[in-house]
């Protein structure tokens, strides 16, 4: 069941693995014996392959010193959750398998609460909860309820059938009569569900939820507490006078296990709502909290910082504090603030030394990321022109392999957008990955996801190509380039990389395919900006989309034309005469019309590819251009002197390849 469960790059590894050691074994050992090991074969690997720590591990904060071979993997959660309840992750699928006739009474709540648990859907777990009403008691419904909030957080929000409706009203109905068998935790975690599905529960169930609080009050905890209190404020439903005032008693004793930041801020937050007036001894003792809890404090601090270097200062003034989040909020701002300091080494050398303590952290920092927190790392330094580099590199490989399931569109899209960025091809399991995930959601993508994508595939299988061969351009063909160093030769991200670069162009043409299908259908919401892009990303390769998708982009364009910016237009004329595409002359009667009346807002840079695309379209046509061409000419002569320079200090944005 262990094996199944792997991906094949994780099959084939750790078979081998198994095979080899299995050889070693009945080689030392004679025939017929057996080793067994409690530890799974990929942790085996793991714990035996751990590398040397830093030397500057003393300086950073407890919560970093924890090996990236320690970071908890995707393929092991179901098997850290079961064992939680006691049992490995086989024990728990086996006693599920268990016919029910077969299970003792004294077992059956908790064969019934695990049968609920491995539910994957609402429906399923609506079903299996309208079908055994009878049996379930207060914890199973909870449980449900919670198990629908985690699988469709906006289930009420969605149109239901007639058995789903039915399956909602049988639990809750059921739920009203039980409420007073509900202990501290269960009132607690039925207001979080209800809170976070955005279902306010009927008037009986909240005064019977109050009155249970109540009598449970001792066996709230800090946060059961803040919950409450945050449900209530969200249903805008005012609590009992008595409940608040026996909360409020018990979040003082109980302060002391608030952990995070974010807790205090809820809890400010909903009793400002509900306009309760908290004792002084709570307001006290939340503040005092507050100012124990620096973490978030920190990246409240890094957010607002207005320059590069307060946000450096900042960061590593309190670097043995720092979190994981901490350090991916700071990079981020960075993003934002600065496009080119850094990169180009012109800000102080203060600044550079503070900038590569922080980059110093990234091994530890990054196996303890979520796929969201590793996406906006990456894009963040590639917007900011710096590559992830040596181990750094190697272990956001790992890790976004290990996570690739999680991945949504945009992050695919702007993963492989950094690589683009930083000129590096991505090793094999990371290429494999991230388009092997891209095609699985393919349909998720947006407009912005299509056009960083396809332009991320672009440069990267140029680079392919010219670690194959170089290629030789002529420049009097007007080749248009978005960044003059794109063409930069391809360096593998990673450790080194088994693939031939004819394979990994593969995974990119795979992607690319399964994403031109799904455009096709989503071209009629595709502004002036994604229709001019894709169009580009395709001329560049010298290839054209596929016809349903150039028949899209076509019947799209007329309509954008007239909206786009003077690059937009420039970029989608340039596109069609690169990929010699006959297009209708009712179109080449639009792009005409739109570049006499945007004439006036042309600068050298769109002039130079103009000129050079719009004879060709009217020679692929068979439509006279010389007007507009003429046309531009004057608008070039009042920006161009006699030499044809800008006189106006226009950068040339695309220069010929």
């Amino acid at each position: 069941r262990w094996l199944t469960s792997l991906r094949p790059s994780e099959m084939l590894s750790t078979t081998a693995f198994l095979l080899i050691f299995s050889a070693i074994a009945q080689a030392s050992s004679g025939p017929g014996v057996s080793i067994r090991s409690s530890r799974p074969a990929t942790q085996f690997c793991r714990h035996n392959s751990r590398r040397t720590k830093s030397s500057l591990l003393p300086l950073f904060s407890p919560s970093l010193l924890h090996s990236r071979h320690n970071a908890p993997v995707q393929g092991d959660r179901k098997a850290t959750v079961a064992r939680k309840g006691g049992l490995t992750r086989t024990a728990a699928r086996e006693e599920l398998d268990i016919p029910e006739d077969k299970v003792s009474s004294e077992e059956k709540p908790k064969w019934l609460t695990r049968r609920i648990m491995q539910q994957t859907s609402a429906y399923d777990v609506l079903d299996f909860a309208k079908t055994r009403i009878d049996d379930l008691n207060e914890i199973h419904l909870v449980a449900a309820l919670g198990k629908i909030a985690y699988l469709e957080p906006d289930w009420i929000s969605k149109p239901r059938n007639a058995n789903e409706k039915e399956g909602w009203t049988t639990i809750w109905q059921k739920l009203g009569f039980l409420v007073p068998a509900l202990d501290a935790k269960g009132v607690s975690s039925l207001l979080r569900s209800s809170m976070r599905l955005k279902y306010v529960p009927t008037n009986d169930i909240l005064i019977a939820l109050q009155e249970q609080a109540l009598a449970t009050i001792d066996g709230f905890t800090a946060k059961d507490c803040v919950t409450f209190w945050e449900a209530f404020a969200n249903f805008q439903i005012q609590p009992d006078e008595q409940v608040m005032e026996a909360l409020d008693a018990q979040l003082l004793l109980k302060a002391e296990e608030i952990e995070k930041y974010k807790m205090v801020s809820t809890c400010t937050w909903a009793l400002r709502q509900l306009d309760y007036e908290p004792s002084t001894d709570l307001l006290h003792a939340l503040y005092q909290r507050k100012t124990a809890l620096p973490e978030r404090r920190i990246a409240e601090r890094i957010i607002k910082s207005p320059d590069v270097s307060s946000t450096l200062r900042i960061a590593t003034e309190n670097l043995q504090m720092l979190s994981s989040k901490d350090v991916v909020t700071c990079i981020n701002h960075l993003s934002k603030l600065d496009q080119r300091g850094l990169r180009d080494r012109t800000v102080s050398y203060e600044d550079l030394d503070r900038f590569d303590l922080i980059s110093s952290l990234f091994p530890m920092v990054i196996p303890r990321l979520d796929g969201a927190g590793l996406v906006i790392l990456a894009h963040s330094l590639a917007k900011l022109g710096i590559p992830l580099e040596g181990e750094a590199l190697d272990v956001w490989g790992e890790r976004i392999v290990s996570v690739s399931g999680s991945l949504s569109a945009e992050d695919v899209s702007k993963s492989l957008w950094s690589y683009a960025m930083w000129r590096m091809t991505p090793s094999r399991d990371v290429l494999e990955a991230l388009t092997a995930r891209g095609s699985a959601i393919a349909v998720t993508f947006n407009s912005h996801d299509y056009t960083n994508t396809f332009w991320a595939c672009s440069v990267l299988n140029r680079n392919l190509l010219q670690t194959a061969a170089p290629v030789t351009t002529n420049s009097m063909d007007g080749t248009l380039e978005i960044s003059g160093d794109q063409n930069a030769a391809a360096s593998y991200g990673g450790e080194e990389s088994l693939a031939s670069p004819a394979e990994l162009m593969g995974m990119i043409r795979g992607l690319r395919r399964a994403l031109q299908r799904t455009a096709a259908a989503a071209a009629h919401d595709f502004g002036a900006k994604p229709v001019a892009r894709i169009l580009w990303s395709f001329a560049k390769d010298g290839t054209a989309p596929v016809e349903p998708l150039m028949d899209a982009l076509l019947s799209r364009m007329p309509q954008v034309i007239n909206e786009g910016k003077p690059n937009d237009i420039a970029l989608m004329i340039w596109s069609l005469a690169k990929l010699r595409h006959e297009i209708d002359p009712k179109l080449m009667d639009v792009i005409v019309t739109t570049c006499i009346d945007n004439a006036p807002n042309f600068f050298s840079r769109e002039l130079r590819t103009l000129q050079w695309a719009l004879p060709v379209l009217g020679k692929t046509t068979g439509i006279q251009v010389s007007n507009v061409v003429d046309i531009l000419q004057e608008r070039a002569s009042e920006i161009m002197g006699p030499d044809g320079s800008d006189p106006s200090g226009g950068v040339q944005l695309y220069p010929a390849a």
